[in-house]
């Protein structure tokens, strides 16, 4: 079974917050989901990349796949997307995604995220 793991961003320390399961307020997020401080609850996925850092919501990889190399954003499905399952939504291909099903047949690299590296998610 998949560890349930969060995070979010700080906007006023400008920094991302792990490990959202211990808020203050003693309820689960709830100190993170409704203070305007806090953007994104963004979920560990399962997987890690090829340095064994957990890949979230909200990080952009390098995908090597088989016959397939490119940069995306890692995202929960949304409807039309595989819907109930983290993919990558690319940053070179227009409305091309990648799932993160097969992890023994692809490999991934943290390169940033979205947050701290705005400028790698502006690549289209």
């Amino acid at each position: 079974m998949r560890e349930l793991k969060f995070r979010a961003w700080d906007n006023e320390d400008k920094e991302l917050i792990y490990d959202l399961q211990h808020c203050p307020s003693g309820y689960p997020f709830g100190d993170y989901i409704y203070d305007d401080r806090f953007s994104d609850v963004m979920q560990f996925t399962g997987l890690k990349d090829k340095n064994e850092t957990n890949i979230y919501e909200g990080d952009i990889v390098q995908y090597h796949g088989i016959g397939n190399d490119d940069i995306g954003v890692v995202k929960f499905g949304e409807a039309g997307d595989y819907e109930a399952s983290f993919l990558i939504k690319s940053l070179t291909k227009p409305n091309y995604n990648y799932t993160l099903m097969y992890p023994e047949c692809q490999s991934y690299e943290i390169l940033g995220n979205i947050y701290e590296n705005p400028k790698l998610a502006e690549r289209r």
